[in-house]
């Protein structure tokens, strides 16, 4: 099973939301906010999905909706939780990345900053996978250096892509300047989910 963090919680500990559904009876009251919950958070994952691509530089959305998962959790206060994947995007999978054999590696990741060159990476495929890496610095395993200073075979290291986590998380487990948007962005999708549920109880 994929190793995930929650990112987003959406719950109608609200004053709010409470006051909008306190005038359905009890068991009105427990239908509608399993659903203003259970909708809210759907609609939340759709959206930090277009949110994050919109700023990813990716080729495929779809590596990033995989990486995006939803649930709501049972009982009288139901939870609903985005979650993220643990996982850093290939960088061949970013639209601006150029290999050269003369002059190595450009990647660009993001669009809110600039490309990245890496003059000793090269694209091959190692342990079986296909991806742009690296020679390290330092002698190789047979104690031999380049002159760039760097291993002249092996061992080579891998040049990550962004993990999609990181656009909405810090590593200090703060939310990230998009992540602090969607979390304010989830509150007023709650109340209008809140509002259309209590529409619908009161056959409006």
């Amino acid at each position: 099973m994929a190793v995930t963090t929650p990112v987003l919680n959406v719950s109608a500990n609200t004053r709010q939301v409470q006051e909008i559904l306190s005038v359905l009876d009890p068991g009105q009251y427990r239908k509608a906010i399993f659903q203003t919950i259970k909708r809210t958070t759907n609609s939340l994952k759709t959206i930090v999905a277009d949110r994050i691509a919109s700023v990813l530089n990716v080729k495929n959305k779809k590596h990033i909706r995989d990486a995006i998962f939803a649930s709501v959790t049972s009982g009288d206060n139901p939870v609903g939780i985005v979650r993220i994947k643990h996982h850093n995007l290939s960088v061949l999978g970013f639209k601006g990345t150029r290999v050269s054999k003369k002059r190595g590696v450009t990647v660009h990741l993001r669009k809110d900053r600039g490309p990245q060159h890496f003059p000793h990476a090269f694209k091959a495929t190692y342990k079986g996978r296909t991806d742009i890496w690296e020679r390290v610095k330092g002698k190789d395993f047979e104690g031999r250096v380049a002159k760039s200073g760097r291993a002249r075979r092996f061992p080579i290291r891998l040049i990550s892509g962004v993990a999609v986590l990181n656009t909405l998380k810090e590593h200090s487990g703060t939310l990230t300047p998009l992540g602090t948007e969607l979390s304010n962005e989830a509150q007023a999708l709650l109340m209008k989910n809140a509002l259309s549920q209590l529409a619908r109880f009161q056959g409006q």
